[in-house]
């Protein structure tokens, strides 16, 4: 069957260049608008059959009456699945993958730093002082030691890819427990208590969902192996960050880095700022040109899939909120 011809798409918000040539490029038949302001949202989202961007109000929704497909063109869609969305029974898409290369990056990078002491020399450099090795520092090696993936999405998967050459021991941990190629196993999230303990390193690029939120609890925390550093570049309402700066200020934890935080932006007063051995990266771990640029390509493979009639790529699971 046909499918209903693409004649406006609108992108809400904000749009990176690059995608708006790219739809512009893949549906020449369809007018390409970029709404930024609350004057051209209303004026525009009425008539469009696809919109690109973040969420849309109940009252866009309400008006949008054309609307049957909404493109969130990066991987969390909590922002997106309001109630009024869900009922109007819109498929939904998102930019899953477009990013996990430069994250798991990011991931490495805050592990080395961890590993050559990275922080504490840029502060010694800052105060012009020459540490001795009197007072050497806590060194470590990434080989050989164990890392548990919170999540086995794209993300979690190019991260064991890049810590496979390092030699770990990679774990994966995801809602059904499935086997995934490159990690050594993988468990459901049932059976944290058990791999909790073995973890040197425990890395969340877990998705903000009923069924994730604070999943890593004070009791989980407290579960995690002394000494052992904790990572976050999925969303900062799956950490119960209470317990995370307890376990870090009474030495259980050794470090955490952390792109993401709950709330964004984090206060100026906020405890986390001060807390010892906190690498706070600004939620940017999904930035890079190469991640602009795969974003636009989805853009296009998923408007010609449309045209094409294919099955689209990256269909949210609304029930399971990802």
């Amino acid at each position: 069957m046909p499918r209903p011809e693409l004649r406006k798409i609108v992108f809400v918000g904000y749009a990176n260049p690059r995608s708006l040539d790219a739809a512009r490029a893949a549906a020449p038949g369809a007018e390409v608008i970029l709404a930024s302001s609350s004057e051209e949202r209303a004026a525009h989202i009425p008539t469009a059959q696809v919109t690109m961007g973040g969420g849309l109000s109940d009252d866009e929704l309400a008006s949008a009456m054309e609307l049957f497909w909404h493109h969130v063109p990066w991987v969390g869609v909590e922002g997106t699945l309001s109630p009024a969305m869900i009922a109007k029974n819109i498929l939904i898409t998102n930019g899953s993958g477009v990013n996990s290369a430069n994250i798991a990056e990011h991931v490495v990078a805050m592990m080395l730093a961890f590993a050559r002491q990275i922080p504490r020399f840029v502060r010694d450099q800052e105060q012009r002082w020459w540490r001795h090795w009197e007072n050497e520092p806590n060194y470590f090696e990434l080989g050989g030691q164990t890392v548990l993936c919170l999540g086995t999405g794209n993300i979690g998967q190019d991260v064991a890819r890049r810590l496979n050459a390092f030699g770990c021991e990679l774990i994966g941990a995801s809602r059904s427990g499935r086997q995934i190629e490159g990690f050594t196993r993988c468990v459901s999230f049932d059976d944290l208590a058990n791999v909790l303990p073995l973890a040197d390193h425990v890395v969340s690029s877990l998705p903000m969902t009923p069924g994730t939120d604070k999943i890593m609890s004070a009791e989980r925390i407290a579960l995690m192996k002394p000494g052992s550093y904790f990572y976050n570049v999925g969303r900062g309402g799956t950490v119960d960050q209470e317990a995370l700066i307890a376990s870090l200020e009474n030495g259980h934890l050794a470090g955490a880095g952390l792109d993401v935080v709950d709330p964004e932006p984090l206060p100026e007063d906020h405890p986390l700022w001060t807390t010892s051995n906190v690498l706070i990266t600004s939620h940017t771990s999904g930035n890079s040109p190469q991640s602009a640029q795969r974003m636009a390509d989805l853009i296009a493979t998923q408007l010609q899939r449309y045209q094409d009639g294919e099955e689209l790529l990256n269909v949210v699971d609304q029930s399971a909120g990802y």
